[in-house]
């Protein structure tokens, strides 16, 4: 749905922000508007409503942009330890195979493996 290099996380995270702030300015301006008409518990209520509301529906958008990010963390952190575990095992099969053939003293056959697959004899130098 969304490119690897497109920081989706980054978008959510702002836009939590944004719109928090915009909630903010929201209930100041309609407990302005009560404090105008002398209603004073409204104008407290609206603004501590205000407050409590657009933090709570923020932080959902908020933790969800932070899911994702920690998301594309676990799954370029896989990524590497797949390679590393891949570039071990190429490495370990490089070590133990021998580098040129040799000829096998039980069965007398040509092996590049460390072990004839005829004899079992194992290689030796």
């Amino acid at each position: 749905m969304f490119y690897d290099n497109y920081e989706v996380e980054a978008i959510l995270k702002t836009v939590a922000k944004a719109v928090f702030i915009i909630e903010v300015i929201a209930s100041i301006i309609v407990c302005l508007a009560f404090v105008s008409d002398e209603e004073y518990l409204k104008a407290f209520i609206s603004i501590f409503a205000g407050i409590v509301v657009s933090y709570v529906s923020n932080i959902v958008i908020f933790a969800f942009g932070e899911t994702i990010e920690l998301l594309r963390q676990i799954k370029d952190n896989s990524k590497n330890l797949v390679k590393e575990s891949a570039a071990k095992e190429e490495k370990k099969q490089h070590t133990n195979n021998p580098t040129h053939s040799w000829r096998c003293n039980t069965c007398g056959r040509m092996i590049s493996e460390d072990v004839c697959p005829y004899c079992a004899e194992k290689f030796n130098l």
